[in-house]
């Protein structure tokens, strides 16, 4: 009889054991898969907070790509801005000599390096388009009846931003068709636009004396403003400083006065004398 009460008791113990020892397995099944990131993936999650929290975390993910990608642009651009902005001082560094040796060089020998194959140029009186058209220019006004014996004087050059720069010059020229041959003066600004490799791609010269009407304009300064077409331009001698022209407008000039030594004396006119 005790050994059927133990036989019965096992039995009993073992039945209510069984559906515990399931619920545990199922239990830790659920747990492994819940901490794969595979299952996690796959597996919908049917925690309203648990979905929320991933859903940040994506969000928060797809906005640190975004700024790293925006980062590397801009890190990108600031290379590139700083290249053209070095390229831009370089030119503007070198501008006044160059200028110099291109109208003081023999014919034919000028560096035309730091100019775009379709560089254009445009100044009141004349308009240009590619390198070759820009050099004929530049040929005409060191060498033909209506312009020779030039003389070019940058007074100042600034950098406006990355690739433009900006110079304040004075030119005159002789115009031999006419037999007194002027010379003629002008003074203006001249604007420099460079590409990403420091190549000037435009270049523009605004006139101090022509402020609109274009070529007209410009013909009109030239025949009939103060260009010294008709009227002959101060020079340095006994009575008169040495002076540099800065700026000429259509009724204004200004220029710098060199050093220079003034006497003052007394004097008295004889009677009968003018």
């Amino acid at each position: 009889t005790m050994g059927r009460e133990t036989v019965g008791l096992v039995l009993v113990l073992l039945c209510c054991a069984l559906p515990l020892a399931s619920t545990f397995v199922v239990h830790s099944i659920k747990g492994a898969a819940l901490m794969s990131p595979k299952a996690d993936r796959m597996m919908p999650n049917k925690c309203p907070r648990h979905a929320v929290m991933q859903q940040r975390v994506v969000k928060l993910r797809m906005q640190s790509a975004g700024e790293q990608r925006r980062g590397d642009a801009s890190e990108t651009a600031a290379a590139a801005t700083d290249s053209s902005m070095a390229a831009t001082r370089k030119f503007a560094k070198g501008l006044a000599e160059h200028m110099s040796e291109l109208y003081n060089c023999p014919p034919g020998e000028e560096d035309w390096s730091p100019y775009s194959e379709s560089v254009s140029f445009e100044d009141p009186l004349d308009r240009q388009e590619g390198l070759e058209a820009y050099k004929a220019a530049f040929a005409r006004l060191k060498n033909s009846q209506l312009s020779s014996k030039p003389t070019f004087e940058v007074q100042d050059v600034s950098v406006v931003s990355a690739g433009k720069v900006r110079s304040r010059w004075t030119f005159s020229s002789q115009v031999s068709l006419l037999p007194w041959k002027p010379r003629v003066w002008f003074t203006g600004v001249g604007i420099y636009t460079l590409n990403d490799k420091g190549l000037v791609t435009r270049h523009v010269d605004e006139w101090d004396s022509v402020e609109g009407g274009g070529r007209l304009g410009a013909l009109r300064d030239i025949v009939w403003g103060g260009s010294g077409l008709w009227r002959e331009q101060p020079v340095g001698g006994v009575a008169l400083a040495k002076s540099t022209l800065l700026r000429r407008g259509a009724e204004y000039q200004i220029r710098r006065v060199e050093e220079s030594f003034h006497a003052e004396a007394a004097f008295t006119v004889a009677k009968g004398t003018s």
